[in-house]
């Protein structure tokens, strides 16, 4: 099922978009504000927006919308995983792991 929204001449006059950029960024903050309410997941915003995964993620930073975790999203990721896209996220210069955590996350790359 899909659906149409139709917005008003008058309304779409007031939208300071030009008119060739209104409907892709209309959509986009619909996707931004369905994913910020947590009715959608970040998959189906992301597809909603036609965004890939990082250009939605910058989309949200610059919002400044925190990213959240559907459960089915965060099984099995660890929580040096966590911190590392936490860390991606807040584009942080630096991030401390312990040894073990560092050894694990080396491996896990293929890193000697």
């Amino acid at each position: 099922m899909s659906i149409s929204i139709e917005i008003p001449d008058d309304i779409m006059e007031t939208v300071k978009l030009p008119p060739d950029r209104a409907k892709r960024e209309l959509t986009w903050e619909m996707a931004f504000s369905l994913y910020q309410r947590r009715l959608l997941s970040m998959g189906n915003a992301r597809k909603l927006a036609g965004l890939d995964k990082w250009a939605f993620i910058e989309g949200l930073a610059e919002r400044g919308i925190e990213r959240h975790y559907f459960e089915q999203d965060t099984s099995g990721r660890s929580s040096t995983a966590e911190a590392l896209i936490l860390a991606l996220e807040q584009k942080a210069d630096l991030l401390l792991l312990d040894d073990h955590e560092a050894r694990s996350m080396a491996r896990k790359l293929g890193l000697p």
